[in-house]
């Protein structure tokens, strides 16, 4: 073998498009390309190896050339079980796989591939074999995690996994655990095949040790979502809308898990009735069943691990049964080495708990951008030229797995906006403090922006600065997006979207706020709308559509936990004043995802221009005629008050043409002040045709006044101009 041909197995091997363009002599690119190579591969000696064999032109692949004392198992300092694994694993080593009784001439897929095929190891990683065991169901998604199901003279393969939703391309050489003894340490298949224990390793090498993974605490639906791609959702037992969820599944071929555990059945219960506890079986069908004119809902399942079967209604043994049935079902064809059952949904929902539903779909395509995210913002835009459904995610990392100790999931936020030219569309929102927030939204056509935000959280051991030492100021946060080939995710720069949270939430309040009209203040064209959303961001958002009010409010927060202002605002209090033609939004944020306590106590008022109140007076204002005692009955000299949010308000009117009105006012006044003058009490008078506007403004919300008047009413004066001839 020259050294381009062993170059090339390499390249085949590792599916690295990269490399595929090389030429024959590595030379110094060849030698750099290898380098970053060896940052990516679970085995650094192993590679050193082959490049020195390389250089070497010398037979690649012998066991004298890598014996097994060369490689560890990878046991990190600060494992919390490395003692016990040591002891455990005590004489383990690493062999080639070709050197292992059975696989001399290894494959990775020998004939038809069954979830029943999987044979555990020592490791404790059965949750991980159990969703294998799952996927296995639907053979072509298990052989797409492998960039290529060709077995390859150089023993190294290409598996494709999402590590918090992030695409990795994971190279896995054909070294393996042994025991003492040199047979196989953990996972492998029944028939010699590889793919059960390339996976296995793939899993421990996105991890970073096969000890990382020696655990049975890990959540399903995220391995499914970690070999997939694709969003799965956990449902419990006794959700009302289980049934409809388990149709739709099977209709569009997801796939479907159940846990038995954690139910009103005790474990003896579970094993009397040939169930296991703790593992997850595959649900490969659900059905309505006609049975002596009643109809019965039931499901199809499998349990690859248990050596019992089901002995329940609708078991093999059930005298329910009949030939009909049989044929229907196509039970006749069941055996127990399948370890496939059917078993009644009334059964169902007691023995099981959780139902995971992952939602691969075909011709769905997965994309994603890391995010490195430490209390600050960040800005994606979704281009969708084809309408459709897709699930949006923001992941972080796993903190069963994450190399920072004391590691607690940050509070992430989703805002989702359309672009309708300048604006910014309010779509959907959604927040949450754990692993993943994921949501499927559909999407029209046109131009999304999607705002993430990620704050640390408050941890009263450590504090929030010492939290930031151990994350080394960064949380590699990522986002990804699953959907069809016309939604595409697309990176954006945060800057050029200026006021972004104003804009979107202006949209939002007039949408889903609660709406007050100023109406009874003689505003009808003024507006606010107030409300909290499930992101955790709420808003009082002011409107003013009136050509001359002003809506002027002061709000205080009495209470005001786990909430703060958002920018420019701060602290505890606020106060806006909105003119005609504008409008002005104060935005809150929820720092607890809890809970939060919110009372307050405000003034809101619309004060008008004085043309503006003049107009208004007259119109909403109360009415009263002054009197002439000369007279009898009343004249036509008027005073309109008109209260309002702002304060209080008089217009003296007079409409006589002989008659004078001149009257003294004492103003008793809590919480106002009287406009123009400095005394609390004034003497008006005014002529024929004139008129006089006086206003006293509010101070506080509850003000008050008491007035006391007198006044007096005598003939104006007659000016008659003599006319000289």
């Amino acid at each position: 073998m020259d050294l381009s041909d062993s170059f090339s197995l390499l390249i085949r091997g590792l599916g690295s498009e990269e490399l595929s363009s090389l030429q024959p002599d590595l030379g110094d690119l060849g030698h750099k390309l290898f380098v970053k190579l060896l940052k990516s591969t679970s085995s650094i000696a192993d590679f050193q190896s082959i490049l020195r064999r390389c250089e070497e032109k010398k037979e690649l692949f012998t066991s004298e050339s890598f014996p097994p004392s060369k490689f560890s198992l990878f046991f990190p300092l600060d494992s919390p079980n490395s003692k016990q694994l040591e002891i455990r694993w005590a004489g383990y080593g690493w062999k080639r796989i070709n050197e292992f009784p059975g696989y001399a001439n290894p494959v990775i897929f020998k004939g038809d591939i069954t979830p029943i095929e999987i044979v555990q190891g020592t490791l404790a990683d059965t949750y991980f074999l159990s969703a294998l065991s799952v996927i296995a169901e639907k053979p072509e998604l298990l052989k797409s995690l492998f960039l290529s199901i060709e077995s390859n003279k150089a023993g190294l393969y290409a598996v494709r996994m999402y590590k918090n939703g992030v695409e990795e391309m994971l190279n896995i050489d054909n070294y393996f655990p042994c025991t003492a003894d040199g047979k196989l340490a953990f996972s492998h298949s029944k028939d010699d095949e590889l793919w059960v224990m390339v996976l296995e390793k793939a899993w421990a090498r996105l991890h970073s040790s096969y000890a990382l993974i020696d655990k049975n605490d890990v959540q399903i639906d995220s391995i499914f979502e970690t070999l997939t791609g694709a969003y799965c959702i956990v449902m419990n037992h006794d959700d009302d809308r289980l049934w409809d969820c388990l149709i739709e599944a099977r209709d569009n071929g997801w796939i479907l898990s159940a846990s038995a555990a954690n139910t009103k059945a005790s474990k003896e219960l579970l094993e009397e009735m040939g169930l296991a506890g703790n593992f997850v079986y595959a649900i490969l069908d659900v059905k309505i069943v006609d049975i002596k004119g009643n109809t019965e809902k039931i499901l199809k399942l499998r349990n690859p691990w248990g050596t019992k079967e089901w002995t329940g209604e609708w078991s093999d043994s059930s005298n329910i049964w009949t030939e009909e049935l049989r044929a229907q079902l196509d039970n006749h064809q069941n055996t127990p080495d399948a370890k496939v059952f059917w078993m009644s949904y009334a059964d169902f929902s007691h023995y099981f708990s959780r139902v995971q539903i992952c939602k691969v779909t075909p011709n769905y395509l997965h994309t994603s951008l890391p995010l490195s995210l430490m209390n600050r913002n960040s800005c994606v835009k979704v281009q969708v030229d084809t309408p459709g459904a897709a699930f949006v995610a923001i992941h972080q990392p796993d903190n069963k797995y994450y190399e920072y100790k004391n590691y607690k999931y940050v509070l992430v936020r989703l805002i989702i906006a359309k672009l309708e030219g300048e604006e910014y569309k309010y779509i959907d929102g959604n927040m949450k403090m754990d692993r993943e927030l994921c949501e499927e939204y559909f999407f029209d056509k046109g131009t999304y922006l999607l705002y993430i935000e990620a704050e640390i959280p408050v941890d009263k051991e450590l504090g929030s600065e010492k939290y930031k030492e151990i994350c080394k100021n960064e949380i590699p946060i990522s986002l990804s997006l699953y959907g069809p080939e016309g939604i595409n995710l697309k990176s954006d720069e945060w800057d050029k979207h200026d006021k972004f949270l104003e804009k979107v939430y202006s949209s939002c309040a007039v949408t889903y706020g609660e709406h007050l009209t100023y109406d009874s203040e003689g505003a009808p064209q003024c507006s606010k709308y107030s409300g909290m959303r499930k992101e955790g961001y709420g808003f009082t958002y002011f409107e003013n559509n009136s050509e001359d009010a002003t809506i002027k409010e002061a709000v205080t927060y009495t209470m005001f936990d786990g909430l703060e202002l958002v920018p420019p605002f701060k602290g505890t209090s606020y106060e806006v004043s909105v003119p005609p033609k504008t409008s002005t939004i104060v935005l809150m944020r929820q720092t607890s995802i809890t809970r939060y306590n919110l009372s307050f106590s405000y003034i809101s008022n619309i004060t008008f221009t004085t043309e503006a109140m003049r107009e208004r007076i007259k119109k909403y204002g109360n009415k009263v005629t002054r009197k002439d005692p000369h007279v009898n009955g009343d004249i036509d000299i008027c005073v309109y008050t008109l209260k309002h949010g702002g304060g209080i308000c008089y217009l003296y009117e007079n409409l006589t043409k002989n008659s004078i009105l001149e009257e003294h006012v004492k103003f008793k006044t809590n919480g106002l002040h009287l406009v123009g003058e400095e005394k609390d009490e004034m003497t008006i008078k005014i002529g024929p045709g004139e008129s006089k506007f006086i206003e006293l403004k509010a101070e506080t919300s509850n003000w008050n006044i008491q007035t006391s008047v007198s006044y007096g009413i005598s003939p104006a004066r007659k000016f008659t101009d003599d006319i000289i001839n």
